[in-house]
């Protein structure tokens, strides 16, 4: 698979800089998946404005951390009816603890649902330890660890130099910390609850996971595909997370 859709960026500096992690750090060049693709997406329903009062400013966010993380060690139920399992690893960079039982419960609950990828029962889910084998690695990280683990793979998610987007890349679904909390103008602007956002960009970037390659808005005023880049704008089209959105809930 190669990378698809549109990569905004800044200058050259920060493309070619040399970084590596942490000894000690899983790093994406670990990963056997070959493909990468951009943007930061997700979704849900909440009865409430579309960001909660509780939610940070984008001032109050951490831009960097160590390139560590800590992981969810419990193993999870089997998301799904039919279909080959997919096991994933799931983690915050470790700056970022607080956000790890949320960020699970969330990303268990919209693998779950019967309107995303299970629906076409050609795979299922499960998420694993971290000593387990996996087919790959779902992580919550600061915006410039998303920067270079999607750099990595030649992907630059900066929009006006600050990196701004999602990515998978290697075998990690890499969610920007920043989307993750804030959202994105258009959904924000239409009123679209925060977590219909993060549902969006989790089935997203899963989406890429699988070999799924970005798609078009069909027209004004109809559901945006979730494989749509919805991050960078709706273009005309309805926010929307799921890849079955039709399903039988």
């Amino acid at each position: 698979m190669v990378a698809v859709g549109l990569i905004r960026g800044g200058g050259d500096d920060d493309r070619a800089r040399p970084w590596s992690l942490p000894s000690g750090t899983l790093t994406p060049a670990a990963d056997a998946d070959t493909g990468a693709n951009t943007d930061a997406d997700s979704g849900a329903d909440i009865d409430a404005n579309s960001r909660p009062d509780n939610e940070p400013d984008r001032d109050e966010l951490p831009s960097s951390g160590p390139g560590t993380f800590t992981y969810e060690q419990s193993t999870g139920p089997i998301l799904g009816a039919a279909g080959s399992v997919k096991r994933f690893h799931l983690a915050v960079e470790s700056n970022l603890d607080a956000d790890l039982p949320e960020f699970g419960q969330l990303t268990d609950s919209t693998l779950a649902d019967r309107r995303g990828w299970t629906s076409d029962k050609k795979q299922r889910f499960q998420r694993v330890p971290k000593e387990a084998p996996a087919d790959f690695k779902i992580a919550l990280v600061t915006r410039e660890t998303a920067h270079r683990l999607c750099q990595r793979v030649g992907l630059d998610i900066r929009v006006d130099g600050v990196p701004y987007t999602s990515c998978q890349a290697n075998g990690w679904v890499v969610i920007n910390l920043d989307r993750w909390h804030l959202s994105v103008p258009d959904y924000v602007s239409a009123g679209t609850p925060l977590l219909t956002y993060r549902q969006y960009v989790i089935n997203h970037e899963v989406g890429h996971q699988l070999g799924r390659v970005h798609e078009e808005c069909p027209g004004p005023g109809k559901l945006a595909p979730v494989m749509q880049q919805q991050t960078l704008g709706l273009e005309g089209c309805v926010a929307n997370p799921w890849p079955y959105p039709n399903a039988v809930t």
